[in-house]
């Protein structure tokens, strides 16, 4: 539990978005990563990334989202 407390603070300050880079700094594990997505607490949003499932939306966090990936121009 220590570790999603961690998580959830760091992404707080990203409108509820974390990457699993930063969660790796936290100190968790992709399997620990893997089981919140599972038990509801995160939503994979993308390759390596992962939001809130309790979060309170903002007006910004489509843009938040949109800067995880961002589209591809040829």
């Amino acid at each position: 539990m220590a570790h999603f407390d961690d998580i959830y603070d760091i992404a707080a300050y990203g409108y509820g978005i974390i990457t699993s880079a930063r969660a790796r700094e936290a100190g968790a594990a992709p399997s620990e990563l893997n089981r919140w997505c599972a038990d509801g607490r995160l939503l994979r949003r993308g390759h390596g990334a992962y939001k809130l499932a309790r979060w309170v939306p903002t007006p910004y966090d489509a843009y938040a989202e949109v800067n995880l990936n961002p589209p591809q121009i040829r």
